[in-house]
């Protein structure tokens, strides 16, 4: 039998050199601190596909307010894309009492949605990064 090769598994799987296992004073030692910052970034790219899916429906739902519904895009201003009283509006709810549009609610709940996404994906992050800190 050739040197490096192990007895106990198949003689074509190659024994991994000391080097390869985990270095005790590595700076991250701890395998379920890696795991926390997994899920963590997992979340991180959770947050940013709701942010893909709020930039594409909330733009919409804005375009739809001010051709259709002038007096509720005025009420919400200029620049509401991002003002916080517009999106506070939208992430209650409101616009389904304000705007009786079956139309305009079926761009504004995946925008809803979205948008509660991002907040509760990055809350989860940062809660998931905090535990990280305590773990470590």
């Amino acid at each position: 039998m050739e040197p490096g090769f192990g007895i106990r598994n198949s003689r074509f799987v190659k024994k991994l050199p000391r080097s390869a296992v985990a270095n005790p004073e590595s700076p991250i030692p701890n395998p379920g601190f890696r795991m926390i910052l997994f899920l963590a970034l997992l979340f991180v790219a959770t947050a940013i596909a709701g942010f893909c899916a709020f930039v594409i429906f909330w733009p919409l739902a804005l375009v739809h307010l001010r051709d259709r519904h002038p007096d509720v895009g005025a009420k919400l201003g200029e620049g509401a894309f991002a003002k916080p009283s517009a999106l506070w509006w939208l992430l209650s709810g409101r616009y389904r009492g304000d705007v009786r549009d079956p139309a305009f609610t079926g761009l504004a709940t995946p925008a809803r949605v979205a948008l509660a996404t991002i907040i509760a994906a990055l809350a989860m992050a940062g809660l998931l990064w905090l535990l990280s800190k305590a773990v470590s």
